[in-house]
């Protein structure tokens, strides 16, 4: 009889430590569903930002591009306004030699005027 109560003694222990052992697998199991949505939300706002990080990266080089279409068009306009100094220079010695030409041999005065210089007739 001693070997039947001890049986039934160890099926109890046995059942509680197969209930005990269940109960961990439940809060286990419950664990993974909400750690598998936390991964799956976790995912999709990886996704968005990934998604984010592709239009920066785009906007980044159009706004690369234009500042290089910017820059050249500053070098550009930088040799025209040194050209147009470099006209502006000779065209401001060539009216200065045309007033000292006009005014040492009269021309384009009037009749009658003074005229400094030598009087030449053309």
């Amino acid at each position: 009889m001693l070997d039947m109560v001890e049986a039934e003694s160890q099926i109890t222990i046995l059942t509680k430590k197969l209930d005990d052992s269940l109960t961990a697998q439940n809060i286990a199991s419950e664990a993974l569903e909400v750690a598998n949505g936390e991964n799956c939300r976790l995912t999709a706002e990886a996704s968005a930002r990934h998604e984010e990080v592709l239009k920066l990266k785009s906007d980044l080089e159009e706004t690369l591009k234009d500042n290089a279409e910017i820059e050249a068009e500053k070098e550009d306009l930088a040799k025209k306004l040194q050209d147009a100094d470099s006209n502006f220079i000779a065209n401001f010695h060539l009216t200065e030699a045309y007033t000292n030409f006009s005014n040492y041999f009269g021309v384009g005065q009037q009749e009658g005027e003074g005229v400094s210089g030598n009087q030449t007739t053309l």
